[in-house]
């Protein structure tokens, strides 16, 4: 029973521990994808949606990551 009650505890743990790795992994490429597919359709064309779509992906995973770290501290 006690050996139980310690799967039933940990169990939880590994889910979340796997479901922010997956939302981690996956919400980069969408919000990149998604800022350059909003700049695209704004009128300024492929040569101005790349760039924009890179640099949201790039302060996505930079607040990300200063996020977990405040996280961590606490």
């Amino acid at each position: 029973m006690i050996i139980l009650g310690i799967l039933v505890c940990i169990a939880p743990i590994g889910f979340f521990c796997w479901l922010l790795f997956t939302l981690a992994l996956l919400t980069l490429p969408f919000v990149g994808a998604s800022t350059g597919m909003w700049t695209m359709n704004s009128g300024t064309g492929w040569l101005g949606a790349i760039p924009v779509g890179a640099l949201s992906a790039v302060f996505t995973i930079v607040a990300g990551q200063l996020l977990l770290g405040a996280v961590r501290r606490l």
